[in-house]
């Protein structure tokens, strides 16, 4: 879920919930929440650095003309 903090600043949370039942046998909600935003910011930087690589391995090449 993408959420906006006051200053604008958008953030991404997960969020999991489980119900659970109490001794007296009603239901409740246990809930936890995470924010994902520089872990998705990273794989999104993982991705395009991955995708530069691969376009740069073939151009790389040993003075002999064998490629890495």
């Amino acid at each position: 879920m993408i959420l906006k903090a006051k200053g604008g600043e958008e953030m991404i949370w997960m969020y999991h919930n489980l119900v659970e039942i109490n001794k007296e046998g009603n239901p409740y909600v246990v809930s936890t929440a995470l924010n994902v935003t520089e872990r998705v910011s990273l794989e999104k930087d993982l991705v395009h650095t991955k995708r530069c690589w691969n376009r740069q391995v073939p151009l790389l090449r040993w003075e002999d003309g064998r490629s890495i």
